[in-house]
């Protein structure tokens, strides 16, 4: 099959056994295989052809009798035809229905995100990131719980960020609640449940967050965390929070095995079952510096470690007795507060960069320097790690 440059694109000549054709090629079938209608004169290969020329034409000129909506949704449905075989749309459109549209399953959103979050708790996920997870995502499910995930569209989620907006969530909030969306519809779509995400940052724009400087505790108010906390049985979940930066789920996590005394130092190992990311960290508290003396003080008594085999029976307990002692602060919480404090207090006082990121374990200097420099000053860094608990 040859086609000489005076032939049009789309038509060739053929010749068998002596004779000439003249081959159009007039589309592809439901497979993807190329069709072609085969003419016995270059005549009636050329107005063929101008027969499929003027279909694609007025195919493309129909979408400017659309109005915009319709316009939008036909650019859409080229746009998502484009890797697919066909010289016409309608041609394209029979193999996309037949041959990927028949692979997706439609369902309810209601009942997807209910499948979303079963599989996350079946490949592992933690109890505490899955209650954030229904939190944020159940919001989602309310707004479209009628609705088909298939026919779910970027504007339906401007929309409902609007009203999230109205409703007056936090721009962190917002942003949190949208990612989290995000993450449900790559997942379907991973699963063939639907072909587009309409939460891609590129379609809906995410929240712009301002923030300020990080907010800690001072001397006074961490005195006053310290003698609450153990007041009401919390009192380890405290030190290690406000000294050593470890987070409350980290101390729920923790077990008296994580715990030992080496010499004169503390050694808390925590490994890839107590923090929040993957990786281990573990603190070296060492006498005769104001961290390990401060933690031996509060922990360390009499030179050997009190410890229960649980620091928090249970997380009900935690949140019960967390209520109770908000209380009695007298001054709002702080969110991360214990362990702001205790990357601020450390910082001001070692001016050591790698010292601060081992002890917060974070890979990288870049948040230290970005969240944590400059917010208080060595003296009061040295009153804080003078805290002790009376005799």
């Amino acid at each position: 099959m040859s086609k000489p440059r005076s032939l049009p694109k789309g038509v060739y000549r053929r010749i068998v056994s002596g004779q000439v054709y003249f081959l159009v090629l007039i589309g592809r079938d439901a497979a993807g295989k190329q069709r072609w209608k085969s003419c016995k004169t270059l005549a009636e290969a050329l107005t063929q052809r101008q027969l499929i020329d003027h279909t694609r034409k007025q195919e493309g000129e129909s979408l400017w009798a659309l109005n915009p909506e319709q316009r939008g949704d036909a650019v859409a449905a080229l746009d998502i035809l484009k890797d697919h075989p066909g010289e016409t749309l309608a041609n394209a459109a029979t193999f996309y229905s037949k041959n990927h549209l028949s692979l997706i399953r439609t369902e309810g959103l209601a009942s997807l995100v209910d499948k979303y979050i079963s599989k996350q708790i079946a490949i592992g996920m933690r109890l505490t990131s899955v209650r954030t997870l229904r939190c944020r995502i159940n919001l989602l499910k309310k707004r479209f719980a009628n609705r088909l995930v298939t026919e779910l569209t970027a504007n339906d989620m401007k929309e409902w960020d609007t009203e999230l907006k109205k409703s007056g969530l936090s721009d962190e909030s917002r942003k949190n609640i949208l990612n989290r969306g995000c993450s449900f519809f790559k997942w379907a779509i991973a699963n063939n449940y639907c072909v587009r995400n309409p939460l891609d940052p590129v379609a809906v724009k995410r929240p712009r967050v301002h923030r300020g400087d990080i907010q800690f505790f001072n001397v006074e108010q961490s005195k006053k965390i310290l003698k609450v906390f153990t007041k009401h049985g919390m009192g380890i979940p405290a030190v290690l929070g406000l000294f050593c930066g470890i987070r409350p789920m980290e101390c729920q996590r923790l077990r008296r095995h994580h715990f030992h005394i080496d010499g004169e130092r503390i050694v808390i190992k925590l490994g890839a079952d107590v923090t929040k990311g993957v990786w281990r960290r573990v603190l070296e508290l060492e006498r005769g510096t104001p961290l390990g003396d401060a933690v031996w003080a509060w922990l360390g008594g009499k030179g050997r470690l009190d410890l229960p085999d649980k620091l928090v029976s249970s997380e009900m307990t935690w949140r019960r007795r967390f209520a109770k002692i908000k209380k009695e602060l007298g001054f709002d919480w702080i969110d991360d507060g214990l362990r702001h404090t205790a990357a601020t207090m450390f910082f001001a006082l070692t001016r050591d960069e790698a010292k601060t990121s081992a002890l917060l374990g974070h890979t990288s200097m870049e948040m230290l320097r970005t969240h944590y420099k400059g917010l208080t000053v060595e003296s009061e860094a040295r009153k804080f790690y003078a805290l002790r608990p009376k005799a």
